[in-house]
C-alpha cells in the first residue's frame, strides 16, 4: 500500500479550481493535473463551491469569519 502525502489548497487556490471548472470548463482530471490533487479533493471542492465563494467574498470584502 503506497503512502501519499496530503497536499492542502488555500482558499484562493479553490476558487482557481472552481473557476477552471465552470469558465475553462476542463474535466476532472485536467484539474487534478494542474493543480496536482486527487479527485476526491476536486469533487469535494465543486461539491462546496458555494459556500467557498462565500468564505472568499467575504475575505476581499475584509469580513473574515473565522
Amino acid at each position: 500500500m503506497a503512502t501519499k502525502t496530503r497536499f492542502v489548497l488555500d482558499l484562493n487556490t479553490r476558487v482557481k479550481v472552481i473557476h477552471a471548472s465552470e469558465r475553462d470548463k476542463l474535466s476532472v482530471k485536467q484539474i487534478m493535473k494542474m493543480f496536482n490533487v486527487g479527485k476526491t479533493q476536486v469533487y469535494e471542492i465543486l461539491k462546496k463551491k458555494t459556500e467557498i465563494l462565500m468564505r472568499w467574498e467575504n475575505c476581499a470584502n475584509g469580513k473574515i469569519k473565522r
